[in-house]
């Protein structure tokens, strides 16, 4: 398999939106684009619902709830990222670059 690369936005509705890549992502990367105040990073080896969060003073936290978890997917719906209620402020827009190396 080769890597894949998905660029992409969405606007936060309070509540976890799920974002269909057609992969698992190795590592993503969401900035929250309307207050340019937060980005969020999470990669292949963290728990679901985790992630880095940074905010624009410098502090970085790693939240354990209601961050990024992979959605494996189903019938219905393909293989993605679930980006929690943290990364989902009711409307703002959030930026995201979700990677796959490729490698499985």
């Amino acid at each position: 398999m080769s890597a894949e690369v998905r660029i992409g936005l969405y606007v936060g509705t309070g509540a976890a939106i799920t974002v269909d890549l057609g992969f698992i992502p190795d590592y993503v990367l969401v900035e929250n684009a309307t207050d340019g105040d937060a980005n969020w990073k999470w990669f292949s080896g963290m728990a679901d619902a985790s992630a880095l969060q940074q905010i624009a003073a410098g502090t970085k936290t790693l939240i354990v709830a209601n961050g990024i978890t992979p959605d494996l997917g189903s019938v219905t719906s393909p293989l993605g990222i679930t980006f929690g209620s943290a990364l989902s402020e009711a409307t703002k827009t959030f930026r995201y670059v979700a990677m796959r190396n490729g490698d499985y």
